[in-house]
């Protein structure tokens, strides 16, 4: 009896553990599924956020004291391929850095972070923007990697402060609802600040090196990222036909002095 007890309790467990096999591998998939689709999510308003944050302090920049955010927004959507194509570069880029050099994937963060503004202000494809973004931060990265050094300290400070607030240094807290909100604070204010000081950067570096004003970036702005293809190329008939330049080919139409 007690052998053919223990041969059928051997029983149960075999069917037991092959009747649980599929239903771990689903909960497996389903977890790795919803992670990352929360990853891919959070990165899509990250660059969408980042980028009409860009454009507004563009406009601020211009004069312009109450810019609408469903502009900022719509400028980002026209250019979203190619914020997430360079976003891709970007990350395959310091990954192989960091791989390889250690402090490659630093230089490659330094050197790449001017991408956004490049594409939002001056219309660029995103290898264009990496090459336009590698030239104006050469003789500023020293600068950059000090500024944002001080961002990533603050941002590691504040989250490490509400975890000692919050939860009394335990991590467990942080895989609550609870957690998770108290874990958004730092965040929130971190991307828009990153986003800020990106622009700002921008900004200085080329009203320094090729003398970019608030009429000159007006002039830029005004038919790259504010009209669409075709309203360009509507805006262009309308110009022909009664001799009005578009914004920033006046100096083109002026000719050499």
């Amino acid at each position: 009896k007690k052998q053919i007890t223990e041969h059928l309790h051997q029983g149960r467990e075999h069917e037991l553990t092959r009747n649980s096999s599929p239903r771990l591998l689903f909960v497996l998939f389903n977890t790795v599924l919803i992670a990352v689709s929360k990853i891919f999510f959070h990165n899509c308003a990250a660059i969408l956020s980042d980028a009409a944050i860009v454009y507004t302090v563009a406009e601020l920049y211009m004069g312009n004291t109450r810019p609408a955010w469903t502009t900022s927004l719509n400028v980002a959507l026209r250019n979203v391929h190619q914020l997430f194509l360079v976003g891709f570069i970007i990350f395959v880029g310091i990954v192989v850095g960091y791989a390889c050099l250690g402090v490659g994937g630093i230089y490659v963060a330094v050197v790449s972070s001017l991408v956004t503004p490049v594409i939002m202000v001056e219309g660029k494809t995103a290898v264009e923007a990496l090459q336009r973004s590698v030239q104006l931060t050469q003789g500023f990265r020293w600068h950059i990697v000090t500024c944002l050094a001080i961002i990533f300290i603050l941002n590691y400070l504040v989250s490490h402060l509400l975890n000692m607030l919050f939860s009394g240094g335990t991590l467990g807290m942080w895989f609550s609802v609870y957690g998770s909100l108290v874990n958004m604070l730092p965040a929130s204010i971190f991307v828009p600040a990153v986003a800020i000081l990106k622009t700002v950067i921008y900004l200085s570096i080329r009203g320094e090196k090729e003398g970019l004003d608030a009429d000159g970036l007006a002039s830029e702005m005004g038919h790259r990222s504010l009209l669409s293809p075709s309203e360009i190329f509507e805006y262009q008939e309308l110009s022909m036909a009664d001799g009005t330049p578009m914004p920033g080919d006046e100096s083109e139409q002026a000719g050499p002095l």
